[in-house]
């Protein structure tokens, strides 16, 4: 049989692998350019490949700013979704909804294109998303080309940002940060349906199904689903030296929380408080609930956000 054509990893509704190494995605959304501007709310957005050896290249997105004006504008470096396998920061969805986060938060918006797996197995994103990270903050010391970033952005205002695989990586470069001398300090982390607790999930509820059989495309076998990559928490995972524990204000919206399985190990107290889950609603039984992520880079209150918002899948 053709190995072009015979399937050898189906995980539909994502993505089948065939053979001959060949991958089909599903439902993967049309891809805009960047400058696209249909809402006509004045973002300017252009492509910059930062690494020509590997191909890597980020989507930056610059709101309407007033003439003459010279006070800089905070930095969102933001990963998009699609459990390492499909997604991009030229989807239409991803892309108009960070035109609007640019011009609703008047902020300068810069998404990494990371390499998706199974082609590229993990960490290859998180990789990819470190170096987009180091990238912008390179732009802090005078290193960095981009005018965009050189001109508008404020690097002692940078915030990490990402939703469901995205989230995921959103920690891990944060974590990365903590450990690092980045030049730059991250101020704020919004992870929207982190990805997480793959392995073991809470109360032994790990994910099943077709999440369980795509990880088991991106992650190699000798890095387990239970690794600091992919689960931050079990294990002592991630716990990097000279970084300090920050407390963390979990914030959820429109009262859709976490799915069976997650929530607990991703936000809790040390004493045990943690987001509790009622008719598929997370709360926060008391404010100002500590994150266990001693590892990260965050040196200010960081806003979590674990619920339903207007990300793209």
């Amino acid at each position: 049989m053709d190995p072009d054509s015979e399937v050898q990893h189906d995980f539909h509704p994502f993505i089948q692998q065939y053979k001959s190494g060949r991958v089909v995605r599903f439902g993967t959304a049309d891809t805009v350019p960047a400058g696209t501007d249909t809402a006509g709310r004045g973002v300017s957005s252009k492509d910059v490949v930062i690494n020509p050896s590997t191909g890597l290249w980020v989507r930056l997105y610059l709101p309407p700013l007033p003439a003459g004006r010279r006070d800089k504008i905070p930095v969102v470096v933001y990963y998009h979704g699609g459990a390492f396998v499909i997604g991009s920061t030229a989807h239409r969805p991803t892309h108009l909804y960070l035109n609007s986060l640019a011009a609703d938060a008047n902020v300068l918006v810069v998404s990494t294109e990371y390499r998706l797996a199974p082609e590229h197995p993990l960490p290859t994103a998180h990789d990819d998303s470190w170096e987009g990270l180091k990238w912008v903050a390179s732009h802090a010391t005078g290193e960095g080309a981009e005018p965009w970033l050189a001109e508008h952005g404020d690097l002692s205002r940078v915030f990490v940002a990402g939703g469901s695989a995205g989230g995921n990586i959103a920690h891990n470069v944060a974590a990365r940060a903590g450990a690092h001398r980045l030049g730059v300090a991250i101020r704020g982390l919004l992870v929207v349906h982190p990805y997480f607790n793959w392995e073991a999930g809470v109360g032994g509820q790990g994910l099943e199904g077709v999440e369980r059989r795509v990880l088991a495309v991106p992650v190699p076998r000798h890095a387990g689903a239970g690794r600091p990559a992919v689960q931050p928490v079990l294990g002592g995972s991630g716990r990097q030296r000279g970084a300090g524990r920050r407390r963390a204000r979990a914030r959820l919206r429109r009262r859709e929380g976490r799915a069976p399985g997650q929530g607990r190990l991703v936000l809790r107290e040390p004493e045990g408080q943690w987001l509790s889950r009622r008719g598929g609603t997370a709360r926060v039984r008391r404010r100002g609930a500590r994150l266990p992520l001693p590892q990260l880079g965050v040196r200010a209150s960081a806003d979590v956000a674990c619920a339903r918002s207007t990300l793209p899948p």
